[in-house]
Parts: structure tokens; sequence; C-alpha cells
């Protein structure tokens, strides 16, 4: 005790006082070094604070030279432009009517924080998401924005019909994850599309035993990949599924290599899309190779891959003796001058062959981009021929079109630089870049997938296997830092004298809940996985010493199912009951059987494209092909959505439907928004009238008071008879009967969107004024065409049929019983046009809304001359005649 009172140690000597024994003192003993603890973190916590601010200084630095964002930035100075230009952010808000947020669960604070400066107050706000789907926390998702987001809204539209999955599958997906996922989780059920009953349980569970393969040739990993292969191939020779409506999944891709081995020893073919192995595949190292041959031909290790790989197909005899005739110099010096002699007329011919090749390329390499050096490389060995004819050469090939893409874009940046492009590849395998191998044809066809759970997210599949859910991702460290999102922070500290890392209370807080959020995200991915499947789920895993191990996902099952059958388990699959949810497990433990399981064929070092007997003879013809199926000439235009006004448009005049929607041109420029021309275009007077009238009051209508600068803050140029034009037609609707007998109906709302789908096609669009009273709507729409010599009741007919049972059919879809469809022609006060629906005229309007949809469908686009609806159509005079068509 004098030591302290006589030298005043500072943190760093009280962080250990074992050396005070005496009970009493324990209390206080352990109160004061955690006093010196929490000391030292909050000092260690501004020097981290000093790091972070000199590394974000010399970040943005390295940015700006380079004149670069990085997706943060983005977002970040998307924030500080809204949040800072009250200009901007009102111009940009006036955008959107309607803001929709899908996936909302996997977005975070930043992100939700734009969407409330976008969205006006007067906007509509949805946001779609299931926080159970939320698995994309590594990419700063947080689930807790979702949830709060909830609570504050207070109304929540629940959607649980599952139009995916087999009720079957669905019993006992919600078997198993209800308990876990709490109060908020509501069950799903499967919404009728499946009239035949499953035969037999939809789910399956394959356990591998990891004890009885311990001290055997075959590793339980092996094991389980061989149970699932047999597992699939017996689904597809029973018919039950074809290999292109099977996927496994995987949480981490890591081993996925394996599992296809295991496939394709069985003749399944496969498509893998996981992996992070994409620069140790053999023909991205031998071209790699081939290109650090060129830049120094006497870099022996490269030139041995490349005489060994298919680009030359030497045999090892004969690098052996190259080696012997340059035994102290470089390799390609023995090829500089005469071979060896005790070569085999095979590698002697393939040497001089290289020799040749290479010293052409070499010559033609200064004048070519990385691109084409690739490219030429790969065609002028024939390597492109030898990869293809592998069996999965389509993606080998595509790789190395990849590689050469890659030199493309450094090449782009940095110039055509031979050995700073490998160096670049080099450093990035050796910080364990994530880079994917690339996508060939293969993913298009018959095969099985092997795909992570987080690509797969928002896919469907007749048949899921959920691999390798043996593996525990428990990490046997934590890391020296945390930061959760919440902004909570915990770090270890270092003890100065022993090095030692000591932990805080905080940071002890900050880790238990960092593994709580991991935990509960992966209890949330294998829902997603499950989630996939269609007709059939299969959970595969391995169990080890300490039998079902709750820290894996397989453990994690066995245990909600409490599955003692297991324990008795055979040969024979055993079938598990619980609460209504049906599974069949079936166990696989080592056996005779399984060490004399089929060995996959080795894999072919060499590859001879053309073999040649020792008579001379030629390969043989290759076999006569059938002819390829005609495949039928797709149609012109297969439309999937129809807003009314699209619809409309069609019914008006369906080539300029054609012309708009199909062809793509657009609307004739108008002369309201262009400098220097005046005048209006009939469609901008209408767009602005429709505008004034959705800011007037339904209950006290009256033409704004600021009309002219409202019309002119839209179109600049509009002349002062315009405005008196726009304002009579204004005043003719706020003048009217029609508008006192809205005024006296309660709850009438202006601009409501609508949705529905009829013969695959989603309608859509917006209803000028709505009105409804128990089983009874009434439905406005103004129109501000010339009446002229027609009737209001003419032009309705010719015009707006469609577009009239459209509005009826979305009443009706929303439940009313009786609709009345109102066009107010604002030319004139009285030019009203008034039709009611009941519900017994739904199916002819259906008719006719169908023969309509067809017309679309079978592209019957014709002109229908008409100066109102030709006025800005962007095809005339240009296709189409117009209004001359009708003397023609």
């Amino acid at each position: 005790m004098l030591r302290f009172l006589q030298a005043p140690p500072g943190p760093e000597g009280l962080l250990d006082l074992s050396d005070l024994a005496p009970a009493e003192l324990e209390a206080p003993r352990r109160a004061v070094e955690q006093a010196a603890l929490e000391e030292l973190a909050a000092r260690d916590r501004e020097q981290l604070q000093e790091l972070l601010l000199a590394y974000d200084g010399a970040y943005r630095e390295a940015k700006d030279r380079e004149s670069a964002l990085d997706f943060e930035d983005l977002q970040l100075l998307a924030r500080s432009l809204l949040r800072g230009n009250e200009e901007i952010r009102e111009r940009e808000s006036w955008r959107f009517r309607s803001i929709m947020v899908d996936e909302f669960q996997d977005t975070n604070r930043l992100q939700c924080e734009l969407v409330d400066l976008l969205a006006r107050e007067d906007a509509e706000l949805f946001f779609v998401g299931d926080e159970f789907q939320s698995i994309y926390r590594f990419r700063h998702a947080d689930v807790e924005v979702f949830r709060e987001r909830r609570e504050q809204v207070g109304g929540v539209l629940a959607l649980t019909q599952n139009y995916r999955s087999r009720p079957e599958v669905l019993d006992v997906i919600n078997h198993l994850f209800a308990a876990d996922f709490g109060e908020t989780f509501q069950p799903l059920a499967a919404a009728g599309r499946f009239p035949d009953p499953a035969f037999g349980p939809a789910v399956e569970l394959l356990v591998t035993d990891k004890e009885s393969y311990d001290g055997t040739e075959v590793h339980w990993r092996v094991a389980e990949a061989r149970h699932i292969a047999q597992r699939v191939r017996g689904l597809v020779d029973a018919g039950e599924a074809a290999p292109g409506e099977i996927v496994l999944l995987f949480a981490a891709g890591t081993d996925a290599r394996l599992y296809e081995s295991e496939l394709r020893a069985l003749g399944l073919p496969t498509f893998r899309a996981t992996g992070r192995d994409y620069y140790h595949q053999q023909q991205v190292v031998d071209l790699l190779s081939y290109l650090r041959l060129l830049h120094n031909r006497y870099d022996d290790e490269a030139l041995v891959a490349v005489l060994a790989s298919p680009f030359v197909g030497v045999s090892n005899d004969a690098l052996v003796l190259l080696r012997r005739a340059a035994p102290k110099r470089p390799l390609f010096a023995g090829l500089e001058k005469d071979l060896p002699e005790t070569l085999s007329a095979r590698d002697a011919r393939l040497f001089q062959a290289f020799k040749q090749r290479f010293d052409r390329l070499a010559a033609l390499a200064p004048a070519l981009s990385l691109e084409r050096l690739c490219e030429q490389i790969v065609s002028e060995h024939d390597y492109d021929l030898a990869v293809l004819a592998q069996w999965d050469g389509r993606r080998r090939y595509a790789n190395l079109r990849k590689l050469a893409r890659l030199a493309r874009s450094y090449e782009e940046l940095r110039g055509p630089d031979v050995q700073g492009f490998v160096r670049f590849v080099a450093e990035q395998d050796a910080v364990g870049a994530s880079e994917l191998e690339a996508v060939a044809e293969e993913e298009g066809t018959d095969v099985i997938r092997l795909l992570t759970i987080h690509s797969a997210k928002g896919l469907e599949f007749k048949v899921v296997v959920v691999a390798d859910a043996g593996r525990d991702r428990a990490r046997p460290d934590a890391d020296e830092i945390l930061c959760l999102p919440d902004g909570r922070l915990g770090f270890r500290v270092a003890d100065p004298e022993t090095g030692k890392r000591l932990t805080t209370p905080e940071y002890e807080r900050v880790k238990a809940a960092e593994q709580d959020a991991e935990e509960a995200e992966r209890r949330r991915l294998y829902y997603v996985a499950m989630t996939r499947a269609i007709d059939r789920l299969i959970v595969s895993g391995a169990i080890g010493e300490r039998g079902a191990d709750a820290g894996t996902p397989i453990g994690w099952v066995l245990e909600r199912l409490e599955a003692n059958e297991l324990e008795e388990a055979g040969e024979a699959p055993v079938e598990i009951e619980r609460g209504g949810a049906r599974l069949l497990v079936r166990l696989d433990r080592f056996g005779p059987e399984t060490a004399a399981a089929p060995v996959e064929a080795a894999t072919v070092e060499q590859l001879e494209l053309f073999e040649v007997s020792e008579n001379g003879g030629g390969a043989l013809e290759a076999p006569e092909l059938a002819p390829l199926a005609e495949v039928p000439v797709p149609p012109l235009h297969r439309v999937r959505r129809l807003s009314y006004s699209a619809l409309s448009l069609f019914e008006r005049c369906s080539y300029r439907y054609f012309a708009e929607r199909v062809v793509g041109l657009r609307p004739a420029d108008a002369a309201g928004s262009v400098p220097g021309q005046e005048g209006l275009a009939a469609t901008e007077i209408g767009d602005a009238v429709h505008g004034l009238l959705e800011r007037v009051d339904l209950r006290a209508p009256a033409v704004p008071e600021d009309l002219a600068g409202l019309v002119r803050a839209r179109y600049p140029v509009a002349t002062d008879e315009e405005l008196g034009r726009i304002r009579a037609f204004v005043a003719s609707y706020c003048e009217s009967e029609l508008a006192a007998r809205i005024a006296s109906l309660d709850g009438a709302r202006a601009e409501l969107p609508f949705a529905f789908e009829h013969d695959g096609v989603l309608l859509h669009g917006r209803i000028d004024v709505l009105h409804r009273a128990g089983p009874r709507a009434l439905v406005l729409d103004y129109k501000t065409n010339i009446i002229g010599e027609s009737s209001p009741e003419e032009i309705v007919e010719e015009g707006y049929r469609l577009q009239r049972l459209v509005y009826a059919l979305a009443c009706f879809r929303a439940g009313a019983e009786e609709v009345e469809v109102v066009y107010h022609f604002l030319e004139r006060p009285d030019a009203v046009v008034t039709d009611c629906y009941k519900l017994e005229d739904v199916p002819a309007l259906e008719a006719e809304l169908s023969a309509a949809i067809a017309r679309i469908q079978a592209n019957d686009f014709r002109p229908t001359p008409d100066e109102f609806v030709c006025a800005d159509c962007p095809a005339l005079d240009l296709v189409c005649a117009g209004p001359r068509l009708r003397g023609a």
C-alpha cells in the first residue's frame, strides 16, 4: 500500500492489483482495477477517433484525386443536398406523388432518411417488407429500422398468403420458426394453388453421422455431399423433378465445389454460382501465366505452367528433359537452340509449334490492347477449343472472357501494362478479393443449380435442398473492435506492460448484442432458404459427437422437433409428426457400401483435340445431329401492364398506341415548355386543368386565386388567352350542379390510384374523384375535349368506352355492388354523361375488356384520324398522314 502513497501510479499500474490478497480488500481492488481499465478505454477511444478521422481525410483525398465516389458518398451527398437545399428538395419531392419502398427490411437509417426527405407531406408512402427475411446485415441493413417504422405508422396490412409453397411445406416451416420469431410472426398459409395432395411428407431431413466416419477414408462432408447426390438422383430417376427444377442452397459457398463433384459423379448436370475462387480457376491461372511469359520469357514458373497446360500440353518427361538441357540457365534457353535429342516426336512437335506461336504473339503484343492480347493468346493456341471440350467448358470459356474484360477495365484506368495487370490480379487474390466465376449459358439450361441463399432470395424452385446445414459459424476469437448500427462501440484494451487484451463492460455488452443479432439473422437466413421450396424441401447436415448441436442449423432443427426417434433410426427413413407438421428423416452412417461408392473419374490433365492413330488415320466422323426445332417468331408486342391512359389511347387510335408504347416514339414537343415558343397543346391545357382541379377543395369548390401563377409555374409561355380558357374550364366545374352534388357527399376524395389484374395484365391508373357510400361508388372524370358538332354521349361512346368500364371494374373489384361513372366535359357546365353499372353487368364488362386486351396482344394497330388525338402524335407526318387519311 505504501508504494501507492509514495508514487501514485497511472491507470496502467492499477490494472493488476492481485498482490493485494486480503479478502476484505477484494471488492475495493476490483473497483480500482475496473476504474483504471475504463480510464485507459477512454484514452484509447480518443486515439481511435483521431485515427479514424485521419483515415477518413486520407481516403477522401484519394477519392478526390481520382474524381471518384463510393456508394456511401452517393447516399451521404444526396442526403446533404436534400437537407441543405430546400428548393432542390421541393423540386425532387414534387416528382413523386407516391413512393413505395420494397424489401424495406433490408434498408438502414440513412436510406430511410433519404426516403423521408423525398416524400411530400401529402404523398402516399408505402413500405413493403418482411422482417423475417432481413438477411443483409453485412451490407449494413438494420432490421430495427423496419420495426421502428412499423410501430410509428400503427397500421399494418399483413400479407400471410403464400403463393409459392405447398401447405405441407409451410406447416413444417411454421412449426420450426414460430417460437423463435415471437409474437410478430404470422404463420404462412398456402393460397390454394395445389388442389392435389402431396403423397408422403414434403419435407425431409438428411442427417449424416460424423462419428461413424471417424477413422475412415471418407470425410464426413464428402459423405453428406454423396448422401444428397444419391437422394437427388432418386428424385430425378423417379420423375418427381427435372434437374432444372432442383437447387442446392448454401449459407456459405466455400465447399460447394465438393457437392457439385458428387452430383457430377452420378451423372447429374450442374451449374454452380457459389464460391470466391475465380482467380484460382485453372484456365485463369493458365492465361495469367502466359501474360507473365510474354512480359518475361525467362520466368521459369510461368513457362512450366504454360507448357504443362492445354496451351501446349507437353508430357512431364519433356519438362524434365528441358530442365536438363538448360541446367543453370532459364528454361526458355533450352527452347532457343536445339531441342533435347531424346524428346518424343509428339513433344518435339508441340515445342516447335509453341515456339512459333509464342514468337508471333511476342511481336504483336506491343501493338495490341490487353483485352485483344488475351483473345489472341487463346485463339492462337486453340485454347478455347480445349476448354470448350470439357464438361463445364462454357463456364471455363466464360472465365477466360471475364479475365479479358477485367484486362480492358484495367487498361482504361492504368494503360496497356501487362506486368501491372498481372500484379493487380495477384494483389486481388492475395487480399482475398471476392470475385465469382463468370456466368455461362449453362445457367439457363436443364441443370441443378448450386447457389448461396442470398443469391436465391426472391426465387423459387420445385425442390430445394438446404445443404451443409451442419456448418458451425461460431468464431474462435472475437473482433478487437465492435460497432453496432445504433452507434454503440466496444473494444478491448491492451495492457501496456503485458500486451494482454482486457475487456471492458461496454465491450462485453456490445459483444453480446452483436452475437444475438448474428444468431437472429442466421435463423432468418434459413427461413428464407426454406421458403424457396414449392413442392419439396430437403434440409441436410451433419451432427457430431455432441449429437444434435443446437449451434448448427441442422442441430437447431432437430432440437425444435425433439427428434428422439433419431437415436433408434436405422437404414430405413423415419417419419416424424409434430403438431400437424410431417417430416421424413434419413440417417446416413458409414458402412461397407459407403466405402465402395463410385469414385469420380480422374480429371484429364492433357487434352488432344484431334487424335491421330499410329498409321496416320484421322479422327472418326462426327455423328449426324437431329435438325433443330423451328423457333416460333415472338410477338411484336406482349403487354403485361396497362394504364387506363394507354388503354384509352389504344381505343382512340391504336396506331398512336403502337408509335408511343411499342416503338417508343415520344409525343411531339409541346410548345408550353419550349423556350421561344408560345401556345399550349391540347394535352397541355388538359394537364393544367387537371392539376388545378386537384387543388380545388371538393367541399367548397372555387377557382384558385393564383391560377395564372400556378399554370405558368408549369408552362411559362402560356398566353393570356389560354389562361382565360383554362380558367373557364375550372369555373365550369366549380359553378356546376355536379360540383354542388359532389360537395354534399361526405368522404369524396380526389386523385385516388387503383390497380387490378385481368387476363394476366395489370391495369392501373388514377380516378379524378371517387366517393364510396356503402355498396355504391361514384367515379367522376374531367374532360377538356372540344365538343363541336358531336354530343358528349357520342364522344364517350366513341373514345372512352373502355376507360369507363375499367373504372367500373376497379370499383367492383374493391367491393362495390353498384357503380356510377360520370364524365364532365368542362367546355359546358351541363355537359355531363352518366352511366350506371350493377354486379350483373360484370361478366359483360370483363368480356369487353378481354376483347380489347386480345386486340392489343394480337398487335392489331390501325390509324384512327382525329384532330384531338393527332395534334401531338409522334407518328404524324412521319409514318402517318393523320386527319388527311379521311379523304384518302
